[in-house]
């Protein structure tokens, strides 16, 4: 069928290729507008780009303007900063979230902080071909749920992305709600798409 759907609006306030920063809005509008997968959007996500995304040194900033998905209203920040190559000539990027929180219909609050290393595991040579490309996350996070109970997380082995599939591949992370036993979550091999995950508690 033909897609009806004509949100968001996106706006680049400097769409040439020499000026910098950039300030791209995303804009779904003041009222719920229905995505293809059945998702609402309502407000702004609004990223600030100092330098291009490969650039040593860019800073992305990612910030929020009464932004709600499915009637849940998202804040905080997301700074991603660009720094430069590994040892092994990868790309990577520090990715930091401040002060996250999710406010659901009911008024619980999700809040969270994390901070995370990306690095471009494979497809950083072939420009302009996003469909070759994979990402590998390392770091840690810590927060409360909406009941309000805390936990932190810390990434124990990488986890690994690939374009075109919607779901973490391989990788491990530890989780520890507070006042309850750490429990480690593995999402398997790499190269296998699914939406499988081994979660151990006490062995």
């Amino acid at each position: 069928g033909v897609s009806t759907v004509t949100c968001p609006t996106i706006t680049i306030d400097h769409p040439d290729s020499t000026t910098w920063p950039k300030v791209v809005t995303i804009d779904f509008g003041s009222t719920n507008c229905t995505n293809t997968a059945g998702v609402n959007h309502r407000g702004q996500i609004i990223a600030t780009f100092s330098g291009p995304y490969r650039a040593i040194g860019t800073v992305i900033t990612i910030t929020f303007n009464n932004y709600y998905v499915n009637d849940n209203h998202v804040e905080g920040t997301k700074t991603i900063t660009n720094d430069g190559t590994n040892a092994l000539g990868q790309m990577f990027w520090t990715v930091v979230v401040q002060n996250a929180q999710i406010t659901k219909t009911d008024g619980t609050v999700i809040t969270w902080n994390a901070t995370r290393v990306r690095t471009w595991v494979s497809g950083q040579n072939t420009v302009g071909n996003w469909t070759d490309d994979a990402y590998q996350i390392t770091g840690s996070s810590a927060g409360t749920n909406s009941n309000g109970n805390s936990y932190t997380s810390i990434i124990t082995s990488p986890l690994y992305i690939a374009w075109g599939c919607r779901w973490v591949e391989a990788g491990t992370i530890e989780v520890t709600p507070s006042g309850k036993p750490s429990r480690t979550i593995d999402f398997g091999t790499a190269g296998n798409c699914d939406n499988d995950a081994t979660v151990t508690i006490n062995g």
